[in-house]
Formats: C-alpha cells, structure tokens, sequence
C-alpha cells in the first residue's frame, strides 16, 4: 500500500489513541512503506499532544522519505513529550523553530537532507537527554558547537556540509558518551584541544575540510575505541604524534591535505587493525617506514605530495591485502623493487614523479589485480610488461620516462613476445656472441 497526497488530508483531531506518527519510507508497524506525501506539515499536528491511551502519551514522529515541503510549523513545540523527530529526506525548508527548544525530553533530532537555513535552535539540548543529532547537507550557520558545549548526553552529532562556524577549541565541551561526531565541510576554526582525549567512547572523529589549525594533540591517543580519524584539508602543523600508535582500535587514518612535517611515526605499524591510511600533501619528510608492511589489514596506503626519500621498501612487497599504494611526488630513487610483484591483490599503483630508474620488473607479470599504473614522470626504460594495467594504459601515465617501449600510441613500439620477456632474447644474443668468440 502506497500513501499518496497530503498531510492535510488527515484529520489529526480524530487521531484519539496514535502514540507514534510513522509514515516514513520503512514503517515498522504496518506497511505503508515508500509513501509520496507531499504538501506541507500542518500546524494541527501540535493538537496530538493532549492524545493518550492508556496513560501513554505521543512520543514520535517519522515523516522522513516524502515530499514535503514548507517549514516545520511552531506548534511542534507543543508536543512537550515528544522524543523522536524524524524529519529527514524531504524538501523542508526556512528555519527550525526556536519553538524546538521548549523539547525538554528529546532524544533524536533527524532533519538531514532538506533546504534550511539560518541558525540551529541554540537551547535544543536545555532538557539533558538529546543524543542524536543529524542535520547534515543544509545552508545553516552560526556557533553551533556553543549551543551544544554542555550537551552531555549526546551519542551522535552529524552536522556535515553546512556553514557552521565558531572556535572549536572553546566552543564544544567533554561529551563523555560521544561515540560519532561528524563536522565535514564546515567553516569551524581554532585547534584542537587536549580534552578530545578525555572521549574514551569516541570512535569516528570527522573535522575534514574546516579551518582547523595548531598540533595534533598527543592527548588523542588515549581515546581508546576511536575507529576513524578524519581531520583532512585543514591547516595543521607539527608531527604526526607518536601516540597515535597507542589507538589499538584505529582502522582510519586520513590526515591528507595540511601541513604536518617530520617523519611517519614507526609506532603507526602497531595498529593492526589499520585498514586505511592516508598522509598525502603534507611535508612529510625522511624515509617511508619498511615497518609500514607488517599491518595485515592495510588496504590503501597513500605517501604522496611529500618529501619521502630513498628507495621504496622491499618490504613492501609483504603487504597481504593491499589494494591501493600511491607513492607519487615524492623523491624517491633507485629501481622499482621485484618483491613489488607479490602484490597479488593490489589494483591501482601510483609512483610517479619520482626519480625512479631502470626497468619494471618482470614479477609485475604476476599482478593480477593491477588494473591500473601511473609511472610517469621518472626515468625508467625497458619494454612494458604484456599485463592489463599496461595494454589499458594511455601515454599520460607513462610520459616523461627516458626509454619505456612498447605497444602504447606516443612510444617506442616493440613487439613483446608472447612470454612477455624480450630480454630473454638479449641474454640468448650475448650468450651467442660469447660463445662465438670463446670458439675463435
């Protein structure tokens, strides 16, 4: 069954006995799954506050997964006992209501994926028991994080891709039931504060893409259960601290896009749990940690944009699940090392611009998830190996080398046996031309 047309149609002084309002896409009581409700909210739902039955009183409202539109009318704020507002994937718009803030007993505030605007209602977490919040994507503004510092109770905040401002140092508070905070494409700005390590139930950090600056605090290694850190694309400063090897837990580490300088820290092969990590465009500098290759669940590593020097680890050919390793623009030398080709599961290599030189070994052959290369822009030569990432490759990711042939439109073409080895045949002419001079 299908709901169709709108809110208003339904006569809510006749609801006598409703306790919970769902008419989203996924009812859980009855199957009204997938409803195309459109119109706006009538102010009338603020009358089902006075509904009861059997002593029990409305407590949710689910109207997420329609069409509605229109702002979310002042007299919500009637409904004194309400604990669940489900508002989310609809096309509301205007402000919330400061009427919102009179919610005393709110548990979960879910208006994402809408068109508000304007600010979020400053003293929506006045009653103590707000734990979810989730109002990402929007056009709102203002010091939220102010609104919240006391919000003790708060187990998840998402507050993604709006223009939120405000110091994030003085601004939030110790939420010490905070498990998920998410605050991606903002405009926050100040440092981080050593009290983030005081969030010993924290397990996904997100501050990407703000204006956060200062040191990464070592005091982040004692929130123990964090999973995810995501602080890219800010402007951060200093080492990577060493403590982050003490997060047991960490399966995620981006930290790409600032300006952290040093070296890797070795304590980071530790975390073997760690799944993804990525430290590209900082000025990161020294040698890249052979250490790096005993994480067993390392699945995309990326060192690029930095300083790194010397070789590429042999070691890393250890790695046993990796599927992505970028090493590009750094100033790396010597010869792409043959244990490379042990990567049985790796997809996509990136190691160009560096000054990379010699041939590309012929373990490459043995690669067989590679589908895609970029060795541009060093100084390798030789034949391309007969694999796919190479038969699929265009000169872009091969340019600026000093002698790579093969069958790719801008090279040197060269007919590459069907063993894939033409140097084969070099070693069987200078043994020839040996054996011809030992019989003179």
């Amino acid at each position: 069954m299908k709901l169709r047309g709108t809110l208003e149609s339904l006569n809510f002084s006749s609801l006598q006995n409703i306790l919970t309002l769902d008419l989203c896409v996924n009812l859980l009581t009855e199957n009204l799954s997938n409803n195309v409700l459109n119109g706006t909210i009538p102010k009338e739902i603020g009358n089902l506050s006075n509904r009861n039955w059997n002593d029990e009183i409305f407590v949710e409202i689910d109207l997420s997964d329609n069409d509605l539109s229109g702002k979310i009318p002042p007299t919500i704020g009637n409904l004194s006992h309400l604990k669940y507002i489900g508002f989310h994937k609809n096309h509301l718009s205007g402000t919330i209501p400061t009427e919102l803030n009179m919610l005393a007993n709110l548990k979960a505030f879910n208006v994402y994926d809408n068109n508000f605007i304007g600010q979020f209602p400053h003293n929506i977490c006045q009653g103590g028991n707000l734990k979810y919040i989730a109002s990402s994507q929007y056009h709102f503004i203002g010091h939220v994080l102010m609104s919240l510092n006391n919000c003790s109770s708060l187990i998840r905040l998402r507050l993604e891709k709006n223009h939120f401002d405000g110091n994030i140092t003085d601004d939030f508070g110790v939420c010490p039931n905070l498990k998920f905070m998410g605050l991606d494409d903002n405009n926050f700005y100040g440092h981080l504060s050593s009290n983030w390590g005081k969030c010993h139930n924290l397990t996904d950090l997100h501050i990407s893409r703000n204006n956060i600056s200062g040191y990464l605090p070592p005091e982040l290694g004692e929130a123990t259960n964090l999973y995810s850190i995501d602080l890219s694309s800010n402007h951060l400063t200093g080492k990577i601290p060493k403590e982050i090897g003490n997060l047991t837990m960490l399966g995620r580490l981006y930290l790409r896009n600032n300006h952290l300088s040093g070296n890797v820290p070795v304590r980071i092969a530790s975390l073997k749990g760690l799944e993804t990590l990525v430290v590209a465009a900082n000025n990161l500098s020294g040698f890249i940690p052979k250490q790096l290759a005993i994480l067993p669940r390392l699945l995309n590593l990326s060192l690029s944009h930095k300083k790194f020097i010397g070789n590429i680890p042999d070691e890393f050919g250890q790695f046993k699940v990796l599927e992505s390793l970028d090493l590009s623009g750094n100033v790396l030398n010597g010869a792409i090392p043959p244990m490379l080709g042990n990567l049985k599961r790796l997809e996509t290599l990136n190691i160009s611009h560096n000054n990379l030189f010699g041939q590309i070994p012929s373990s490459f052959d043995q690669m067989i998830s590679l589908s895609f290369v970029d060795i541009s822009y060093n100084q390798l030569e030789g034949p391309l190996p007969n694999m796919r990432a190479f038969n699929n490759a265009t000169i872009e990711v091969l340019r600026n080398n000093i002698g790579l042939c093969g069958n790719v439109s801008g090279l040197n073409p060269w007919k590459i046996s069907s063993s894939g080895s033409h140097y084969h045949k070099i070693k069987k002419l200078i043994l020839l031309i040996y054996s011809i001079n030992l019989n003179e």
